[in-house]
């Protein structure tokens, strides 16, 4: 076998273990019902690109600053917003092994 082969090999592996952890992992949707609507468009504001300073995630949504660090302290919006991020992350992190 020539070291192509190998690699290749070696990535699909790598992302067959990472795919089958991320079924156990806990995902994001597993924590929106407990969110309100407001809170949801926070997340996604938070997570996508440029990041944001808290300020201007609540300047966007029309809520005050210490409203969004009140959100923030939530446990399920905590927990998913650390899901998001994870997600986020794997699925990076699989295209970058995957050399997509």
């Amino acid at each position: 076998m020539d070291g192509v082969s190998i690699g290749r090999r070696l990535q699909r592996i790598v992302a067959a273990q990472q795919e089958s952890e991320l079924e156990r992992k806990p995902h994001v949707e597993d924590y929106l019902e407990e969110l309100s609507h407001k809170e949801r468009l926070a997340l996604e504001i938070m997570l996508s690109p440029p990041i944001k300073m808290c300020q201007e995630v609540a300047r966007q949504l029309g809520v005050s600053g210490r409203t969004l660090r009140r959100w923030r302290s939530k446990p399920a919006f905590r927990k998913a917003y650390d899901a998001a991020w994870e997600e986020r992350f794997d699925r990076s992190f699989r295209r970058f092994l995957l050399g997509r």
